[in-house]
């Protein structure tokens, strides 16, 4: 195999490796979609179920702690959370504050978007407790918009190391 074969085979396999981030995107894109369709999901009371202790701010160990206990989801591992925050904490203090937190959230499309920041919070006024925010479809949809962010995040990580490994490779 000469040099300019395994370039090509090298750049094949780049190219399938960002087709498939870019449809991975697109399936978050959708799972964040029919979480902002839900009527009752809204962000006041997401980011609620996460800042249990009212600091106003969530961290890895939150996080972990709430979708565990709260949203019963459990099919993450710690280094996926990692990297959810290392994507998404732009201030990079350790920690996701409401606006951080609701970007990650939030669908791109602005009419969905809108539908969740216009929505008030609806459990936390009324005293509800943490377990029993949002109804089971609106708690489905949430595991699924879970499963859909950690399997993204893992697959842009593959890509930021596929991107690393190349020699000429200059992000600039």
């Amino acid at each position: 195999m000469d040099f300019g074969t395994f370039d090509r085979i090298e750049q094949q396999e780049f190219a399938k490796v960002l087709k498939d981030n870019i449809f991975l995107e697109r399936e978050l894109e959708g799972a964040k979609i029919e979480a902002a369709l839900k009527p009752d999901f809204n962000l006041l009371d997401a980011f609620k179920i996460f800042d249990s202790r009212g600091a106003g701010n969530v961290s890895v160990q939150d996080v972990i702690m709430a979708l565990r206990e709260s949203i019963g989801f459990s099919e993450f591992t710690h280094d996926d959370v990692f990297l959810l925050f290392r994507r998404n904490d732009t201030n990079n203090d350790g920690k996701l504050n409401f606006q951080e937190f609701g970007n990650v959230l939030l669908p791109v499309a602005k009419e969905y978007a809108a539908l969740l920041t216009d929505r008030p919070d609806f459990y936390m006024s009324r005293g509800v407790p943490l377990s029993q925010f949002f109804n089971h479809d609106t708690r489905a949809e949430l595991r699924a918009l879970w499963a859909a962010l950690f399997k993204c995040e893992r697959a842009c990580e593959v890509l930021r190391v596929t991107l690393r490994q190349r020699p000429y490779f200059n992000i600039k």
